[in-house]
């Protein structure tokens, strides 16, 4: 059975491009050196922090998948005749020439190994790592390489030239010149030298300029000083430890797309809705049409073909190709196609409230304020919703609290689409709709817009509030209220006054009733918003007092002053932390109301619950009032 090790997983091999690092010449005591040199040159191959020189396989690292595949040898090393070294291994590696720069063995012996240990598509890059320290390497459709030179890493790189992406030298070397004739099939489909210095298949890149200079025709290369030009003063396949030229970088990322095959794949749970699979959706344009026409450029993901125009019948197409800038010739072959219709069945019901059933439709609703039910989650899958005009709740049968619920992730398209489902697999999307109403939360979908419509420093003014009248965490539909309010022309003071009467109607909940004093007033806004349980100090409780009863201050404008003095004391050595207090219990206050949205099912709930999540908020932590909320960190995604 062979002894095949997984470096990399990327995706299905079907799809990448798969390398296998074979060990030569490491014997079975061996096997943990062989692993560790095939991670290094891995590493040195596709790692970012190499990228100058590895480039252009760090740029498509997501394109590959590598394994290695130990074989052990009866003895370490490899033969060096010019230095009367001779071992037993098991592909005989030997390095040749007078300085055994010319190290391989047994190619067909390494591709049939490799072949019966591996799948069809699961090794299109092979590697030896030969167990040597002697600098040398060999291409062909098997690369060898010194793996114990410390040029080795650029030893790889330079032979991966040769046997993947059909390079050739371009240093000079006489001795070996005619055993290459310039007739050979690499030497004049190369896309990097050529025989001419005008007609010269990298023409595309004339003038262009990198770290290795500008693209032209310099004379010298394929071992020869004259009579072969190449696209480069120098590069990779003339000196190790420089870049590869760009004609190079782009046969390699042309190889890369030959070898992976069809990459795109376009897949549909909701009706409309189109969830994209690439390698690396970074690398693409994303361009999509409806009956032939393009409606959108996007970064992949899922594409909302109901936002963007479509209806019943119609045809979705998408194409995809390369952005990277690495290729400039044959782009076409970097592009691929898929094809979709909107088969779904659409249904317009009539009436506010509808439940819905079916599975698998379009649901385009009136323009009421509608209440559309889903009773049964489970069984009412891949549905997407249009509320249409007015205020709409979408209403579950479930709980968003519940991880293992079926609607416990929330998610937003740049469309203004909110997908509802698992953590990986939306099963509902909805769009003009206001609210999700679970059994547990109700979620307000246009809170963060609003939020975002006044200043930072107008939000927390209005959370402030909430902890100095109620102690207690803003619900986004009240929060999402008083920002209209204000928006509307209320001032804040206005508004903590609306908070007094508020507060009033829920004596048991806040402690607020109609008949309190003006020094029970103090003393409650003293305990919310500056955390003395004891109420306020006689000194500051007869100024508080005096300015109610003279008028200087209303509730409202109490209130504010003393929120505003709280904050003074930020960074003070005694009080400072009444300050981060205040502080945390905003942070706790945007995070719950308006980057989540959330709300309770009544009144008393919100006011419950939220002194709770308040009352669990200090000085120096907010992880235990995130953690009574129940909602995790990922689960909900409204920006």
């Amino acid at each position: 059975m062979a002894d095949l090790t997984t470096l990399l997983n990327t995706g299905s091999s079907a799809q990448r491009v798969d390398i296998v690092f074979v060990a030569e010449g490491y014997t079975a005591a061996e096997k943990a050196k062989f692993l560790a040199d095939a991670n290094s040159y891995l590493n040195s191959i596709l790692g970012s922090a190499n990228g100058v020189l590895n480039a252009p396989f760090s740029n498509y690292k997501n394109f590959f998948n590598a394994s290695a595949l130990f074989v052990a040898s009866e003895q370490s090393g490899t033969d060096q005749p010019n230095n009367n070294v001779a071992v037993n291994t098991y592909f005989n590696a030997t390095q040749h020439g007078s300085d055994g720069r010319l190290l391989y063995g047994d190619e067909r012996k390494v591709q049939d190994y490799v072949a019966q240990s591996t799948s069809a598509n699961a090794h299109e890059l092979t590697i030896v790592l030969v167990n040597t320290k002697l600098y040398g390497g060999a291409g062909g459709s098997v690369a060898w390489a010194a793996a114990g030179n410390s040029q080795a890493s650029e030893i790889v790189l330079h032979e991966i030239g040769h046997s993947f992406a059909g390079l050739q030298d371009e240093y000079v070397d006489a001795s070996v010149a005619s055993q290459f004739s310039m007739s050979d099939y690499g030497f004049t489909h190369s896309p990097h030298v050529s025989a001419s210095p005008t007609n010269v298949p990298w023409s595309a890149w004339l003038g262009y300029k990198d770290g290795l200079g500008t693209v032209g025709a310099y004379e010298g290369g394929y071992y020869r000083a004259t009579g072969v030009w190449r696209a480069t003063l120098d590069s990779k396949m003339n000196h190790l430890g420089v870049a590869f030229s760009a004609p190079e970088k782009e046969a390699f990322a042309l190889a890369y797309y030959h070898a992976i095959g069809d990459y795109l794949t376009m897949s549909s749970d909701i009706p409309g809705l189109y969830k994209i699979s690439t390698p690396d959706d970074s690398l693409f344009s994303f361009d999509w049409k409806i009956n032939g026409n393009s409606v959108k450029n996007t970064n992949g993901d899922y594409f909302d073909a109901y936002a963007a125009g479509g209806t019943s019948g119609a045809t979705v197409s998408l194409t995809t190709s390369d952005i990277t800038g690495y290729i400039r010739q044959h782009l076409a072959d970097t592009q691929q196609s898929e094809q979709s219709s909107l088969s779904a069945q659409t249904l317009t019901p009539a009436g506010a409230n509808y439940s819905v059933a079916a599975s698998n439709s379009m649901l385009r609703m009136d323009g009421s304020n509608n209440l559309i039910s889903i009773d049964a989650p489970q069984s009412a899958m891949g549905i997407y919703v249009d509320g249409g005009a007015g205020s709409d709740t979408l209403q579950f049968n479930a709980k968003l609290g519940d991880l293992a619920s079926a609607t416990a992730y929330l998610g937003k398209l740049a469309s203004g689409t909110v997908l509802i489902g698992g953590k990986d697999t939306p099963h509902w999307a909805a769009t003009n709709v206001e609210k999700l109403q679970f059994s547990d939360y109700t979620v307000n979908l246009g809170v963060q817009a609003d939020a975002h419509s006044i200043s930072t420093a107008q939000l927390h003014s209005l959370e402030e509030l909430y902890v100095a009248y109620f102690n207690r965490m803003p619900d986004a539909d009240g929060l999402d209220y008083w920002i209209t309010q204000l928006k509307g022309g209320m001032s804040i003071k206005q508004i903590g006054d609306a908070f007094y009467s508020a507060a009033t109607q829920f004596p048991a909940q806040t402690g607020f009733t109609d008949s309190l004093s003006n020094a029970d007033f103090v003393n409650l806004i003293y305990k919310n918003t500056l955390g003395r349980p004891q109420g306020a100090d006689q000194t500051g409780l007869d100024y508080w007092v005096g300015n109610l009863v003279s008028g200087a201050y209303t509730h409202g404008s109490l209130v504010a002053a003393i929120l505003s003095g709280a904050h003074t004391y930020k960074g003070d050595a005694t009080w400072g932390w009444v300050a981060n207090l205040l502080d945390n219990k905003v942070t706790v206050a945007d995070k719950f109301a308006v980057e989540w949205g959330l709300g309770y099912l009544t009144p008393e709930a919100s006011i419950v619950n939220g002194m709770a999540i308040a009352g669990a908020v200090t000085a120096t932590d907010i992880q235990a009032a995130i953690k009574l909320i129940g909602i995790a960190d990922g689960q909900i995604h409204l920006a």
